[in-house]
């Protein structure tokens, strides 16, 4: 029977089927924990209060924080980094939340060492098991079940790409039933009638192509029927990959390119990773390298052993940048960018500037707000300017903070920008972090930036 069930939709069982593995997970790492680290049995385990009090919690505050970030919901198209990302804000949260409850009612059932087991288990088997309903499902799909049967009305460019993305990609589930070009509705009578013949669960509607009338009329057609129906815009001259809908009062307003930095839970999350992470470069690295760096710039060239710049940030607002300095105090610095064999470089500017150490002290930078660890990289106020004037949607990128690396710099876009069709693939690439921001994007930029720097790298001197 419940194979059944999943043959026909998408249906509410399988988000309900990962938090139950979830939570199954769950119960037998905290379990596993007490049997194999604190050596008590099953009897000990089962008369033990403050066990069942961390099983209710974690339990009961695992599901609701999957509600809230929305980590259960899983529809056919949803992509596996999509999950990874909210799987890693999820257990963020439930860490934090585990020892603000430990904290405040003193309950001691597991050590600290003990908890970051747990923690690391969970991680790793949750993720694991998360991942297998993902390919299950989608090998699944691919085998014909769990399907969904659309159609769509009034067929044109957009609709004739959403026909492909349909037939190339069963393992999302859907079954294309038909598709109605505007010349073979006559009413919308027989589209009324193949819907209820062949059990249809999805209309796409090409709102260009059809008349006000007929689309009020499909839409009481399918509410009352429990059809679902989505509508196609018109995308002539426009890119709708990133479209969201608000409402004010009862009006939708459409916003083009939103980013999920929007969101003030993703903010708040990247904030307090740039603050973490920031704090353990400068503790750790900046500040034992300060001392040794400022003796030997001091000893080859004359001024400052730190250089400033005032560089463009978020919502187009200058900033100073910090940065270790590796040329000659020269008054060409906020003009001209460096170029091979700039004989303004130093000796010792060409070692950090090779290995990007001459950009530690952004991390203060970080630390002060200004910049996150990842994101666009910030220009010179003059090629702000200049780049605005020359490149389409350049600012687009100033819509985040400025990052000390960034998705462009790990795709080779480093150093110096001869020809401006480098600088476009540039803002291209910025542009697309803006729109796609997630937590394991900015993981995977970083530790690709950590392999880069052992990496010889024409673009950087």
């Amino acid at each position: 029977m419940f194979l059944l069930v999943l043959a026909k939709k998408y249906s509410k069982y399988i988000s309900s089927l990962q938090i139950a593995g979830d939570l199954f997970l769950i119960v037998g790492i905290l379990i596993s924990m007490i049997i194999f680290e604190q050596e008590k049995n099953v009897g000990e385990i089962i008369h033990n209060y403050s066990f069942w009090a961390i099983i209710s919690f974690f339990s009961s505050s695992w599901t609701i924080l999957s509600y809230i970030i929305n980590v259960r919901h899983m529809i056919p198209t949803t992509r596996v980094s999509r999950v990874i990302d909210d799987l890693i804000k999820l257990f963020l949260f439930h860490f934090c939340l585990y020892h603000t409850v430990v904290g405040l009612f003193d309950i001691n059932l597991f050590s600290e060492r003990e908890a970051f087991i747990i923690y690391f288990l969970m991680i790793t088997f949750i993720t694991l098991w998360r991942m297998f309903v993902i390919y299950a499902l989608k090998k699944y799909r691919r085998s014909g079940y769990n399907f969904t049967n659309v159609i769509i009305v009034g067929v044109d460019e957009t609709s004739e790409e959403l026909v492909s993305f349909f037939n190339e990609h069963p393992e999302h589930g859907f079954r294309l039933k038909r598709k109605f070009r505007v010349a073979e509705i006559p009413s919308i009578d027989n589209i009324k009638e193949f819907c209820l013949t062949h059990e249809i669960d999805e209309v796409y509607c090409n709102i260009p192509r059809l008349s006000t009338d007929m689309i009020k009329d499909l839409i009481s057609f399918c509410d009352n029927n429990l059809i679902r129906i989505k509508f196609l815009p018109d995308s002539k001259g426009y890119s709708y990959k990133k479209l969201s809908v608000n409402f004010y009062d009862l009006i939708p307003v459409l916003s083009l390119r939103p980013s999920p930095l929007d969101i003030p839970l993703n903010r708040i999350a990247k904030r307090l990773f740039d603050i973490a992470f920031s704090l353990t470069i400068i503790v750790c690295i900046f500040l034992p390298i300060t001392f040794i760096l400022s003796i030997l710039i001091k000893l080859e060239s004359k001024g400052p052993v730190f250089f400033k710049q005032k560089r463009t940030g978020i919502d187009n607002r200058d900033f100073w940048c910090y940065k270790f300095r590796s040329m000659t105090v020269n008054e060409d610095s906020d003009d001209k960018q460096a170029t091979k064999g700039d004989m303004r470089i130093t000796k010792i500017g060409a070692f950090i500037r090779k290995t990007s150490i001459d950009e530690l002290p952004q991390f203060i930078n970080v630390l002060f707000g200004d910049m996150s660890i990842v994101g666009p990289r910030p220009h010179m106020l003059k090629h702000t300017e200049e780049y605005s004037a020359l490149i389409d949607k350049f600012m687009v990128r100033h819509f985040v903070k400025p990052g000390i690396t960034g998705l462009s710099q790990i795709m080779g876009y480093r150093g110096e920008t001869k020809e401006l069709y480098k600088m476009k693939n540039r803002i291209k690439l910025d542009i697309f972090y803006v729109e796609n921001w997630s937590f394991w994007l900015d993981i995977r930029i970083i530790a690709q930036t950590v392999l880069d720097i052992f990496k010889k790298d024409e673009e950087v001197f």
